[in-house]
């Protein structure tokens, strides 16, 4: 017949929540940084997009029609390569886990928006 100590099974429960708390901190943590990163990322982008359409219509001289196109054609052609690149990534993100891709896709980012 086991015996126990009183207040041994608060304590467990004590140390238990501790624990718990420990795992909540870090959960907590690292959803806090990711949605820095993602807003940091997003703010990069919203703030270089709008300068394009200036600079591609200095580049062809005023006209509006083939700044069109040629944004359009830029739209295009990103949307292209991610639909060949994305799987790819993809395949190689389940081979060598997400941590590395997660890390890159920030630099990636910024070396193709400038």
């Amino acid at each position: 017949m086991n015996a126990t100590i009183p207040g041994e099974c608060e304590r467990q429960l004590q140390v238990g929540e501790q624990e718990c708390d420990k795992e909540d901190v870090k959960k907590d943590r690292i959803a806090r940084n990711l949605c820095i990163a993602q807003g940091l990322m997003m703010f990069s982008v919203t703030t270089v997009v709008p300068t394009r359409a200036p600079m591609i219509l200095k580049i062809k001289r005023g006209d509006a029609a083939a700044t069109a196109r040629t944004m359009g054609m830029m739209s295009g052609l990103a949307a292209v390569i991610e639909l060949v690149v994305n799987p790819m990534l993809g395949k190689l993100s389940d081979q060598y886990g997400r941590k590395p891709f997660m890390m890159l896709a920030p630099i990636i980012n910024a070396v193709l928006h400038t």
